[in-house]
């Protein structure tokens, strides 16, 4: 019995000794695998790597200053075109001024990159011709369908692309470009048939064309829309803004393609010139006459036609014209003045209340500093004061700069206001005709 106890304390302890062991080996290898994972994560990470990738490396570090690249993929919008692409970006000042300086891709076989550099070629010298009387360039950005600012050439199964903003010979980036590709680029894994690739890309050129004509002519009818509002605007348009109008349009005169636009711009442009110019001689030629003549209906239509405009462009003139006016207004005013017989206002003074009126008269009451009693329909007498005698009277109101005394004979401009009732010295009401009189002038 005790030697079955002894036996089996054995085992127990030879199966303790196994597991720790067992633990013991496997945080060894924990150990080892922590301490070679890295190296072996970056040993692998570089042989690991396709040739394009290597060769975008190599490129990016030893042509391009200041750069960084980035992988575009494949390309899945063509047939026959590159299976992977990296982009060689020349870092700016910031994230706005960063441009692709080069670009790499990788083609199937020989075949397909060379037939993809013929249709980069025929595409370009198509647009050249199809577009060679056009102003295509000023207005539709070409290159968003073929880029041409790329030096475009293959190595094999590479194309490669080289910004000529940045690199004006291109020569030298060729050459460490292609010692790159030499020791680090792979062989063509097929060989398409040359004249069914060639087939296939012509018929891309000329969708390519067909889609640059379509999309040009779009901005053309965009562009010629802008100058029929531009020609609207100006229409409408008051002070400086018709010329800043114009002048932001008229620059592209020189384009055949937008003529019938620039037409109505022009047209309309020239007549707001033209009425600006009629407007400007119709009212000095009002003026002119009002001041040559004394015209109330000259005086009048110059005074209505500049109270009516409202474009700032007359702002300037509208002072000069105002002056003039102010110059000649007593002179048009009293030459508008009529002689009216005296009973006729007193019998109808309705009929001729607001009209402007002549008189001559003596002052003979002076009511107040305002206000005074004036005898009209006078003849000379040579035994009268004043050396006249008057049959009628008028009641005057006058506020002007002539101090009218009694017994004054004088000279008197106004507008009929109706007639004034007051009682005389002898309490008789008396009815007279009342003036308000604008202008007034001493004769003795």
């Amino acid at each position: 019995m005790k030697k079955v106890e002894g036996k089996e304390k054995e085992v127990l302890k030879e199966t303790k000794n196994r597991k720790k062991s067992r633990v013991k080996f496997i945080l060894l290898l924990v150990l080892i695998v922590s301490i070679l994972a890295y190296p072996t994560y970056r040993f692998l990470k570089y042989y690991l790597k396709t040739d394009i990738n290597k060769i975008t490396m190599k490129v990016s570090k030893s042509v391009v200053d200041e750069s960084e690249f980035e992988r575009k993929g494949k390309d899945k919008e063509y047939r026959y075109s590159y299976i992977d692409s990296y982009v060689i970006i020349k870092k700016g000042i910031d994230k706005a001024h960063d441009d692709i300086a080069v670009f790499i891709q990788e083609y199937n076989s020989d075949v397909e990159a060379e037939e993809k550099l013929n249709f980069l070629e025929n595409t370009l010298k198509t647009i050249e011709d199809e577009f060679e009387d056009t102003n295509i360039y000023d207005f539709y950005d070409v290159s968003n369908k073929v880029d041409m600012n790329y030096d475009y050439y293959t190595n094999g199964k590479y194309l490669i692309g080289i910004n000529t903003y940045y690199e004006e010979d291109t020569k030298p980036v060729k050459d460490k470009i292609d010692k790159i590709i030499k020791k680090y680029g792979a062989n063509s894994k097929n060989n398409e048939d040359s004249a069914k690739v060639n087939k296939y890309w012509s018929g891309i050129t000329e969708k390519i064309i067909e889609d640059i004509k379509n999309s040009y002519q779009e901005k053309l009818d965009d562009f010629n829309k802008e100058l029929k509002k531009a020609a609207e605007k100006i229409s409408k348009c008051s002070g400086n803004e018709c010329e800043e109008i114009y002048n932001e349009w008229i620059i592209f005169q020189s384009y055949e393609e937008l003529s019938e636009g620039i037409n109505e711009l022009k047209e309309a442009y020239n007549k707001v010139v033209q009425d600006r110019n009629n407007m400007v001689n119709q009212i000095n030629s009002y003026i002119s006459k009002a001041e040559k003549s004394s015209s109330k209906s000259d005086y009048d239509n110059a005074k209505k036609l500049i109270l009516e405009l409202s474009d700032s462009y007359y702002e300037g003139y509208k002072e000069e014209w105002n002056n003039r006016l102010k110059k000649c207004e007593e002179a048009v005013y009293k030459n508008s003045a009529s002689k009216y017989k005296y009973k006729d206002i007193l019998r109808n003074p309705d009929a001729y209340k607001g009209k402007t009126a002549y008189f001559f008269g003596k002052v003979v009451q002076k009511v107040d500093s305002k206000t005074f009693r004036v005898g009209v329909d006078c003849s000379k007498n040579r035994y009268a004061t004043s050396g006249y005698v008057c049959d009628n009277y008028i009641y005057v109101k006058y506020s002007g700069g002539l101090n009218m005394l009694e017994d004054d004979i004088v000279k008197l401009w106004g507008d009929l206001d109706g007639t004034v009732t007051y009682e005389t010295v002898l309490h008789n009401n008396l009815t007279i005709p009342s003036l308000n009189a604008k202008y007034a002038e001493l004769v003795k």
